[in-house]
């Protein structure tokens, strides 16, 4: 029955980490990271998650969850109240780093979901976990319009190593050494129409100098 359930809830194709992976035929769900275990319509880790430590429906309450046992002490590291360790996709190598997939040795990485070995290339277009407009770069969704580090793709950034430039900024995909302002790139420390931010008119000043209106 939770199968069933599960089944218009979750998809066919890889989703993120905490997605149930759904057969539509015969309505089977399975999480992409191996050991993790759906609990309600959720992929969850047993090893470390306080409300289902070991099984679905288990807490640990006062204490912490390590290693699928509810321990009075973490045997790994402590992010928050979660007990983490170095692959543990909502900590990846250190606390905080969430992966769009799954961590491998600290490392973000795509997964194999049983169709292709994924672990060190990038998926195709259909089998992207991001939503419409990202795009997966190293583990991480981006707006590749606007992204400076990865404006037009996951590689191209704007910012060159050493660069003394106050602004370097992305639009529409194009590197920009100022701003983006109405579909083109323009230098806010002396643009009229444009002083300092879009928009900002030097409607009664004579000049824009140093991204001010005189």
């Amino acid at each position: 029955m939770l199968a069933l359930a599960l089944v218009g809830a979750c998809r066919s194709q890889p989703a993120r980490f905490t997605l149930p992976i759904c057969d539509a035929v015969d309505g089977s769900c399975r999480c992409q990271i191996v050991g993790w275990i759906v609990c309600g319509a959720t992929c969850i880790d047993p090893a470390v998650d306080r409300d289902n430590c070991g099984q679905c429906g288990v807490r640990c309450g006062a204490k912490v969850c390590s290693a699928g046992a509810c321990l009075d002490a973490c045997a790994g590291t402590m992010c928050g109240e979660r007990c983490t360790y170095l692959d543990d996709p909502n900590n990846c190598g250190g606390c905080g780093r969430v992966c769009a997939w799954s961590c491998t040795n600290g490392a973000c990485k795509w997964v194999d979901n049983g169709s292709a070995d994924l672990a060190t290339e990038r998926p195709d277009a259909a089998m992207m976990p991001c939503e419409v407009g990202m795009t997966p770069c190293d583990g991480t969704c981006r707006d590749l319009a606007t992204d400076s580090h990865h404006c037009g793709s996951c590689t191209k950034d704007c910012w060159p190593a050493g660069s003394t430039s106050d602004f370097f900024t992305c639009g529409e995909g194009q590197c920009c050494n100022g701003l983006w302002c109405g579909g083109k790139c323009i230098d806010p420390s002396w643009d009229w129409n444009n002083c300092g931010s879009c928009g900002n008119h030097c409607m009664y000043a004579g000049d824009c100098s140093g991204g001010y209106c005189h």
